[in-house]
């Protein structure tokens, strides 16, 4: 291929197709070993090589896609003239579909790439050990999604076309949104998981570590144009160097696991819509755009609070060289009551009285600002929880906090809304 960029010589891919006694077809095919990009200019080339490739799988021409596919690669190397830029040790992975009803499809796809690893000279030091993404679905809808990712595609192209000439009307990219809402209705229940192994990254006297790391999104409907949806967050493993500031207090490790039920996600579709109409009233920051955006949220914001939504903390931990945290819980939107929810969440602090005397003066030592506000913060904190201990061992400080429908704000029972309101000057 070539373009006004350069040339792009995307080597040979070989292909065997085998039809099959129920209709699909058995695919089997090579990788090219070598790939190379030519700069207009008579630059130096760039280079991908490939140390075997194949892809194999069963195609579904009715569906026109495949759900079992399995790739294998050996090592990539990225390389400009003779310079090795970068390499990749292999990546592999498998997707597998299991027809749960007719036309409809739990699909499991699992990939990693390993070996990650950046050459000096073309800046700072990066290696990665792995880097993987899963994704599971069940009871999707094979010829609703692929006709909507077919509309999807289309409206891309004309997006991009419409974009050579200066910004698409909104209308164009108002019309992606309802594919966007279609699409979560055609793909039942859905989780998709992005996590990494062995990071290090080093340069200018600083390295970064990180022994792993993890990112994941779920979605399931919920019927009448509700869902649900969940994200998790987490790392461990994380070391710094040189030594950040009050690395007491700087988490080594962390999980978050979030999830929202009741959400009105059919009201999403025309809220984005309405903002993306907005955009053609009066001139950006103007009184008119803002009021005209406010307008168009309001559907929106209104959806969500008579929805009944509810927001779960299943989990949030953090563990620091000096300290450590864990907390639950949920918070429910009622409209009416004072605060529009309520909510009812248990914290509880570790080794706080280790922190506070890490973070104060050592006796002939000068005292830092910003520590010694740390430690006092943390000090008034340890005389506002209940105190206690782990099975290890382990000081504990531990608070209940809950919004009641009534208005009272409660940490272990202590009703703290009349202060906060006072310092709101209400």
């Amino acid at each position: 291929m070539a373009d006004g960029a350069g040339t792009f010589d995307a080597g040979v891919l070989t292909a065997k197709v085998t039809p099959l006694e129920d209709g699909n077809y058995k695919f089997e095919a090579a990788l090219p070993a070598t790939m190379t990009a030519k700069p207009a200019d008579g630059g130096t080339p760039v280079t991908v090589g490939i140390a075997g490739g194949t892809l194999s799988g069963v195609w579904l021409p009715q569906f026109d896609t495949t759900v079992d596919s399995t790739l294998s690669v050996g090592k990539v190397v990225l390389s400009e003239g003779a310079t090795v830029l970068g390499s990749v040790d292999g990546i592999a992975g498998t997707t597998k579909g299991t027809q749960s009803a007719p036309g409809k499809f739990d699909i499991a796809m699992d990939y990693a790439a390993t070996g990650f690893r950046a050459a000096q000279a073309a800046g700072p030091g990066f290696s990665l050990g792995e880097a993987r993404v899963a994704m599971t679905t069940s009871g999707t809808d094979m010829a609703a999604y692929m006709a909507v990712a077919r509309s999807m595609q289309e409206k891309v192209k004309a997006l991009e076309a419409a974009s050579t000439g200066g910004d698409p009307a909104p209308a164009q990219v108002a019309a992606m949104f309802d594919d966007v809402g279609r699409m979560f209705d055609v793909l039942g229940t859905m989780k998709m998981t992005f996590s990494v192994k062995g990071l290090d990254v080093s340069g200018d006297g600083n390295r970064v570590s990180l022994g792993d790391a993890q990112y994941s999104l779920g979605y399931a409907k919920a019927g009448d144009g509700q869902g649900t949806v969940s994200l998790g967050l987490g790392y461990g493993g994380l070391s710094m160097s040189p030594t950040p500031p009050m690395q007491e207090l700087v988490p080594t490790g962390m999980t978050i696991q979030l999830s929202a039920e009741k959400l009105p996600l059919a009201a999403l579709g025309p809220a984005m819509k309405g903002l993306l109409a907005a955009q053609s009233t009066g001139e950006e920051g103007s009184p008119e755009r803002s009021a005209a955006e406010q307008l168009a949220i309001m559907p929106l914001m209104g959806a969500v609070m008579q929805s009944g939504a509810v927001l779960k903390v299943e989990k949030v931990a953090a563990t620091a060289p000096g300290a450590g945290l864990d907390m639950s819980g949920s918070t429910q939107l009622k409209p009416g009551t004072p605060f529009n929810a309520v909510a009812d969440f248990t914290l509880v602090l570790r080794d706080l009285d280790k922190a506070v005397k890490a973070l104060s003066p050592q006796p002939g030592q000068k005292a830092d600002e910003s520590r010694a506000q740390a430690a006092m913060l943390l000090g008034m904190a340890q005389g506002m929880g209940t105190a206690g201990k782990t099975p290890e061992g382990a000081t504990t400080h531990t608070y209940r906090i809950q919004v009641t429908e009534t208005g009272q704000l409660l940490v272990n029972g202590q009703d703290y809304a009349p202060m906060m309101m006072g310092g709101m000057g209400k």
